[in-house]
């Protein structure tokens, strides 16, 4: 539905959104600089919220750079939460939904319900790429501002081959909202999993034509390859506008979607983190009103962000003569264009800025000890921030260049980017002399080169026998774009960890025997699977409905009681049905309705997240799930969801409702059988850990001589 040409007017039946995305708080903290910058164009926002006196803030993924911020950065976004998100002012939406849905944290309840803390702007924020969970306990920067009552952490996504979107219920006045909420996943797993039929989005239950379905999502927007991102047409035809996050360049108006009947919003970044086209374009946020089924979209421009001016140039087109005496001209020539784009960018300042300008333009002013504005001659105006400059040069055709952080430091003091001003690349000939070296001497940032394609290619060359390829690329990811340190350490000592539980049980001394074992059965060790890696570690992390928040971390004896259960065998792949909720019962609806004032709770139903052509691509895959039977358990144990139907029914123990609520982490390793087969004594426990505890040893010296 697009949006109407009209402003729609605010009112008690009207609910007022600030969306915003990508602040990435905490980029290049450390630059002298530029450190500060994301904080405050952040502070900047929530201020703007806080004017225009919104009903709330939506922020779409990437909060913060990097998925375990720095203690600046959290005591940044906690200080700006606190300054502007809380007050005496009522927050006027109304939870109609069961939160114990949406937030698994132990509250179930959103932070302006909370009796305990006084939230008058509400945040609804989702995990981007760069700050989503990570760790045994899947934990992210943002469900620990969740738990503080700073905000509302929605969208979690718990299994990436099983996708169930609930909304949040909202309603004001005569107005109700739907909010839908999907954080980042890899693009192709969440490709497949659409393709495949197991995303399910739940609708509200009653007068649907009455709901206004707003989206969030973390995704790429445009086809890099074939299922490097999110196509439109996957998402529900019942959807009227998505948020689209991820994607910096800002695109200042919703762009309509014919075919899938809904419209698209991308907000971009607030700060700029890499020096391409897509950070030139003006940075915005955007107020949506919202009454009924209509909306309008205001953007807001951003007068924090600092100046960006972006060039391209050919030498050939300078009138320079090329030749190996080319340098200092060239050398002038590029420095010139520099400068003017320098002036370029304090003009852009200044004409959003022009409360700043009332002295007289050629005086300079800086500030005096008191923090007072003076005129001195001879000084930096502080009233332009350095720019950020990027002058992309092509020397095709012969000519001699200076080396680009040579030529950027020239101008310390006048920009920001010191280093990487100046971008040097040229017009490769066709050849097909594969022996020809590239002579560029600086690759682009969005060359489109990753760092995951080359260390696939070595992983696939190297022929790893005990570490798993796809495991391995994640975690260099992980280390590269998130700034993960423990990635790579951590990601190799788990898969050590279980190599050398399953080589326990393996009875072969010799290492010869050993080594040739190990590449006979080589996916047998390759234990991270692209498709059940998370779900071991939910099943571990993910909280039990109404607990305590000191209960969502295993303790250590269950983590030990799960190591000495016998390792189960690997699954075969197949579809598997979506878990079945637990109900709640009347009295504990009751006492929350209660605790919320309301007289009842909309229900909700599910809908498929796909169209009907989307449909018709899985009927292969849903006919093969029939024939391999797999099934669905609930059960407490790490290895995987689903059974063959040669495998003991374990499911079946499951009947009642009280047995079907979730006991994560309870009973592990206490005396419960598996396979029918009675618990062994301690005796024999203590026999068997000796014996594994040797057998570790001598493998551990095995695979020494290996690395030999």
């Amino acid at each position: 539905m697009p949006p109407t040409r009209y402003p729609v007017e605010s009112s008690k039946d009207t609910i007022s959104i600030l969306v915003t995305t990508d602040n990435h708080i905490g980029y290049k903290e450390s630059d002298p600089v530029i450190g500060d910058d994301s904080w405050k164009t952040f502070d900047e926002v929530m201020t703007i919220a806080e004017e225009r006196e919104v009903d709330m803030v939506l922020q779409s993924g990437d909060l913060f750079h990097i998925n375990k911020p720095s203690k600046k950065s959290m005591y940044q976004v906690m200080r700006i939460l606190r300054s502007h998100c809380l007050g005496d002012k009522p927050c006027e939406l109304e939870l109609l939904s069961d939160p114990g849905e949406t937030f698994d944290d132990g509250f179930n309840t959103v932070n302006y319900e909370d009796p305990n803390i006084n939230i008058s702007i509400p945040m609804f924020a989702i995990s981007g790429n760069h700050d989503d969970s990570t760790g045994d306990s899947l934990l992210s920067p943002m469900d620990v501002l969740n738990v503080s009552g700073l905000l509302n952490h929605f969208g979690r996504v718990l299994k990436n081959d099983e996708i169930e979107i609930t909304p949040i219920l909202l309603q004001k006045g005569t107005t109700k909202l739907a909010l839908y909420g999907l954080a980042s996943v890899i693009e192709e797993r969440l490709h497949r999993t659409f393709r495949e039929g197991n995303v399910k989005f739940k609708t509200p239950n009653v007068r649907k034509d009455e709901w206004f379905n707003l989206m969030a999502v973390h995704q790429n927007h445009h086809a890099h390859t074939e299922t490097s991102y999110l196509r439109e047409d996957f998402l529900p035809s019942f959807l009227d506008l998505v948020v689209w996050g991820h994607e910096h360049e800002c695109i200042p108006y919703p762009v309509q979607n014919y075919e899938a009947g809904f419209d698209t919003l991308q907000p971009g970044s607030s700060v700029a983190t890499s020096l391409s086209d897509a950070e030139t374009h003006e940075k915005n946020v955007f107020i949506i009103n919202i009454k009924n089924r209509e909306y309008s979209v205001e953007p807001v421009k951003l007068k924090t962000v600092r100046p960006f001016i972006m060039e391209d140039i050919a030498l050939a087109d300078s009138g320079i003569a090329p030749g190996p005496t080319s340098k200092p001209q060239v050398t002038r020539f590029l420095t010139n264009k520099v400068n003017l784009l320098i002036k370029k960018a304090k003009q852009k300042w200044k004409d959003q800025h022009p409360e700043m300008f009332e002295l007289d333009d050629e005086s300079i002013v800086v500030e005096d000890g008191d923090g007072n504005n003076i005129i001195d001659e001879g000084q930096r105006d502080t009233r332009y921030p350095l720019p950020l400059i990027r002058l992309r040069v092509d020397y095709t055709g012969g000519y001699e260049v200076e080396n680009p952080r040579r030529f950027s430091n020239m101008f310390v003091g006048e920009v920001a980017n010191v280093n990487d001003i100046i971008s040097f690349h040229r017009k490769r000939a066709a050849s097909t002399n594969k022996s020809v070296k590239l002579q560029d001497i600086e690759i682009e940032q969005n060359a489109g080169v990753k760092v995951q394609a080359f260390v696939k290619g070595f992983l696939e060359e190297t022929e790893l026998s005990l570490l798993s390829e796809i495991g391995m690329g994640l975690a260099i990811k992980n280390f590269v774009e998130k700034e993960d340190k423990q990635a790579l350490e951590g990601f190799i000592k788990k898969e050590i960890k279980n190599d050398i539980k399953m080589l326990s049980k393996v009875d072969i001394e010799e290492s010869t025997s050993l080594l040739k074992y190990i590449k006979t059965n080589k996916k047998s060790f390759s234990t991270f699977n692209k498709d059940n890696d998370v779900d071991k570690q939910v099943k571990k992390a993910k909280p039990r409905k109404n607990v305590k928040s000191a209960e969502l971390v295993d303790s250590e004896d269950e983590e030990s009681s799960v190591e000495s259960e016998p390792l189960p065998p690997l699954k075969k792949r197949g579809r598997v049905s979506s878990r079945k909720k637990v109900d709640v019962s009347d009295s504990e609806s009751e006492s929350r309705a209660t605790r919320r004032k309301k007289s009842k709770v909309v229900e909700l139903s599910d809908e498929s997240g796909v169209d009907d052509n989307v449909k018709k691509l899985t009927k292969r895959t849903r006919a093969s799930a029939k024939k391999t039977g797999a099934l669905v358990i609930d059960s407490d144990n790490e290895g995987g969801s689903s059974v063959s139907e040669e495998e003991e029914p374990v499911a079946n123990k499951r009947t009642t409702k009280a047995s079907s609520t979730r006991g994560r982490g309870r009973g592990r390793g206490r005396g419960r059988g598996r396979g029918g087969k009675a618990a062994t004594t301690s005796s024999r426990g203590a026999s068997s850990k000796k014996k594994t505890t040797d057998d570790s040893a001598n493998i551990m010296s095995m695979l020494s001589q290996f690395s030999r």
